[in-house]
């Protein structure tokens, strides 16, 4: 059963990772033009593999950039969503691994 604290504590858990992600997107993406790049970033809730791999059709897409945990098996492979992407996308796609010094939020 699953209590108010929970719920609530699941709901800060979110937002912070939520504004996490945003901040890190939105510093990539105002970097972006003085390396000569167009970037175009998106922040999703829940996102399904499918949808991001439709998105990147739907909106001319060149290439997929995603963070992985390496939380998927072998500590050097992407995480599951990583994975899949890069083998459904119909563009190239960077997996990227956070730096393993800093700590994963869901861990927190």
């Amino acid at each position: 059963m699953t209590s108010a604290t929970d719920v609530s504590d699941s709901t800060r858990v979110h937002e912070r990772l939520r504004a996490q992600a945003e901040d890190y997107v939105s510093a990539l993406e105002s970097d972006a033009p003085d390396r000569g790049l167009d970037v175009e970033t998106v922040v999703r809730d829940s996102v399904l593999i499918e949808e991001i791999v439709a998105y990147a059709e739907e909106h001319g897409i060149d290439a997929i950039v995603m963070g992985t945990d390496g939380r998927g098996g072998v500590e050097r492979l992407p995480g599951s969503v990583t994975d899949e992407v890069i083998r459904t996308a119909p563009v190239p796609v960077l997996s990227v691994r956070g730096n393993e010094d800093e700590s994963n939020p869901r861990d927190q």
